[in-house]
Parts: structure tokens; sequence; C-alpha cells
């Protein structure tokens, strides 16, 4: 039996899975995927702005807040660490950026919500291991620039 004649008989016979009916519903779990992904791409979209908080995240999508933090159990982050997790890799990104290399750091940290200058230093140097000034420091350093000999 050729290819083709193979997968006719298994779909006459009721050998393959059955396609999805129009209108069906998508299982749980996608739905749930589906809403996380919504709302990580909603907390991206407006990580600059200081209001951002779980509540608020919930009553843009018209669900409880309740219900925002059970979508996000069994994941690696809570959702307000997912907040604090993006504004700090924005932070270490502006910090290398060359178009930003004469912005200090408190106005970058401040750029992302972060305004608390002892609070964005530690957190910073737990995620990245260096102070944010050393971080910009070392980055700058190992760029020499290239030699024409």
């Amino acid at each position: 039996m050729a290819p083709v004649e193979r997968l006719a008989f298994k779909a006459l016979t009721g050998l393959l899975p059955a396609a999805p009916r129009h209108g069906a519903r998508p299982a749980p779990e996608t739905g749930r995927e589906s809403l996380r992904g919504r709302i990580r791409a909603h907390i991206l979209e407006h990580l600059d702005d200081p209001d951002l908080t779980p509540a608020t995240v919930a009553a843009a999508h018209y669900i409880s807040t309740r219900s925002l933090h059970r979508l996000f159990q069994g994941q690696e982050y809570t959702v307000a660490e997912w907040i604090r997790v993006q504004r700090l890799d924005r932070c270490r990104r502006d910090l290398v950026d060359p178009s930003l290399r004469d912005r200090s750091i408190r106005a970058i940290a401040n750029r992302w919500c972060l305004t608390s200058a002892p609070h964005f230093s530690r957190a910073f140097r737990a995620a990245y291991g260096l102070s944010p000034e050393n971080y910009r420091r070392r980055h700058y350093s190992s760029r020499s620039p290239l030699s024409l000999t």
C-alpha cells in the first residue's frame, strides 16, 4: 500500500486522531498558556509604567488578582517577580547601550521604575553578580578600540 493510501485507510478506519471541530474550545492548559503569554506581552509593553502591579495587570485582563497569581503558579517567577526581573534586564541592557553611555545609572533605573537606589543596587548585584556601576565599567573596559597595526 502506498503512503497516501495508508493514510486514507487509517482515516477511514478511525486510526488517526480526530481533527478539531470548528469552534471547539482549546484545551484548558492551552487557554491558560495563551492568557499567560498575553499578560507577559502586556507587562513588557508597560514596564516603564510606575503603576504596573499585579493588580493593574489583572484589571487590564479582566481577571481577579487571585486568578492572575494562580495563572503564574508553577512558573519560574510570580507575577511581581517577573516584572522585577524584566525591569532589571532592561536596566542591564541600557547600562551597556552605547547610545545611553552618558545617561546616569540613576536615570536608567528610574526609567524602568526602580526608583530606590539602594534597592536597585542590591537587586542588580543579586541578579548579575556586580553593582550596576561595575557592570557598566567592566563592559566598556572590555571593549578596547581596534588597533590599526
